[in-house]
């Protein structure tokens, strides 16, 4: 276990109990920030529903294979497009945090991590070395992934870059 991980163990008492404190933190002032809004406090709510649940499969996985889970505080990303809109909410849960004890590998290999990408509206769960997300042509929001060179018929070490955009909530661009 990483020594961060082994304070919040010590401090938190263990990794479950951690995770919940990671999402309560990321997704608390969110909740709060929801319910004087409305509506988006639905949106809110279903996304860290989908990151605790992505959480748990991790766990169990590690557990399976008799690890023990920890992950990074910085396994989880909110981005708020449109401060006025819940639907323009995205939430990313990159794997590459994530470790388990009993192997090296589960969560992440040469190739890249599982990287989840969560909106009220839709979810896609892809493969990448890297991700970054930026705004062009006037606010659209994109989501820039680095991936193994395989993937644009190259060779494993040349760059090979995808984007994905977001349209109301939704993916688009997906291939």
């Amino acid at each position: 276990m990483h020594s961060f991980n082994k304070c919040a163990a010590k401090r938190f008492g263990n990794v479950r109990s951690y995770a919940l404190k990671t999402l309560r933190h990321w997704f608390g002032p969110i909740l709060i920030t929801a319910s004087i809004v409305g509506p988006s406090t639905v949106f809110a709510d279903a996304i860290a529903s989908k990151t605790q649940r992505i959480i748990q499969n991790a766990m169990k996985l590690c557990q399976g294979a008799g690890g023990s889970f920890s992950m990074q505080p910085n396994s989880i990303t909110a981005y708020q497009f449109n401060p006025n809109d819940g639907i323009d909410q995205l939430t990313i849960v990159d794997e590459s945090g994530f470790y388990c004890s009993s192997t090296a590998t589960m969560f992440e290999g040469s190739a890249g991590s599982n990287v989840h990408l969560i909106t009220s509206q839709d979810y896609l769960e892809t493969y990448a070395r890297g991700y970054e997300v930026v705004t062009a042509f006037h606010g659209i929001p994109l989501i820039l992934f680095a991936l193994h060179g395989v993937s644009c018929g190259e060779p494993g070490f040349k760059p090979c870059i995808t984007v994905i955009s977001i349209f109301e909530g939704k993916f688009v661009n997906r291939q």
